[in-house]
């Protein structure tokens, strides 16, 4: 008993704790304070913006329902007197519509033609843009006259006489004159899938597109055969090798393609009669 009084006197007394309420205010700091304010005021600055905004475009509005309202009359000249008031963009727009002043209109001009069943329309001769002179040849109803022989009109020897009747694809000398901006330095890639390797039934489409890649490209016309010689190789080796040594012109180069199918029975033999 008395150790335990002596340690009850030696402990000194501890404070009583008061209990914490945990549903009282925080107290709020002047930083915290300072931002929401802040906040406060950029948000009705926001605010009326956005009703500065909305009320600009309510009068953008008025006005073009406006003008649209009143723009057909105003082209017709009927304007009502409500219209016509100071201030009233709708009196703007019809003076600006007065002064406006529309270039007059042309009547197209009529050319005079020769009346039908005249022989005005036969050999008649036109201008082409370049100032050159073409003969046209027209039927009796004015029509242009598309029947015409293309080899009387572009074969000039037997040998493109020949090779025409064998192959009417084939691209002769007197079609290539009016070529004017063929130049050595134009380069023309041909597609892997034209190269002549079998002398077989698609040879002569080939032959056909690889022409048609040549003109698109303006490559000139006695450089064609040392051109598609770097594609030929198989069944037409031999025809490589003539055309480096022999540098043909392009109707001899097809003459030599259509033997070689000649060779393999693919087509016909050429007809050599003058």
């Amino acid at each position: 008993m008395s150790s335990t009084k002596k340690d009850t006197e030696a402990r000194p007394s501890e404070p009583e704790s008061t209990p914490t309420n945990p549903f009282a205010p925080m107290p709020i700091s002047n930083s915290v304070r300072e931002t929401n304010i802040r906040m406060d005021s950029l948000g009705k600055a926001f605010a009326e913006a956005i009703a500065t905004t909305k009320q600009q475009q309510e009068q953008v509005d008025t006005l073009l329902e406006g003008i649209i309202r009143v723009l057909p009359r105003a082209r017709s000249g009927r304007i009502s007197k409500v219209d016509q008031q100071q201030g009233s963009p709708v009196k703007s727009l019809k003076k600006q519509l007065k002064t406006q002043s529309l270039p007059p209109r042309k009547r197209p001009t009529r050319i005079p033609t020769p009346p039908l069943g005249t022989g005005l329309w036969t050999g008649l001769v036109n201008m082409a843009s370049d100032g050159s002179t073409c003969t046209t040849n027209r039927q009796a109803d004015g029509r242009i006259d598309l029947s015409h022989d293309r080899t009387r009109l572009t074969a000039r020897t037997a040998q493109e006489r020949r090779v025409l009747a064998a192959w009417p694809d084939a691209v002769l000398p007197a079609e290539v004159e009016g070529f004017q901006q063929c130049k050595d330095g134009n380069i023309v890639k041909i597609p892997s899938n034209l190269r002549l390797v079998w002398a077989d039934y698609t040879t002569l489409d080939k032959l056909n597109e690889i022409q048609k890649e040549l003109k698109r490209a303006l490559v000139p016309y006695n450089r064609w055969p040392m051109r598609v010689e770097c594609e030929l190789s198989g069944d037409f080796k031999a025809v490589s090798t003539y055309v480096r040594a022999c540098t043909p012109d392009w109707v001899t180069f097809v003459e030599i393609i259509l033997q070689v199918l000649v060779d393999h029975h693919v087509i016909p033999k050429l007809s050599y009669n003058p």
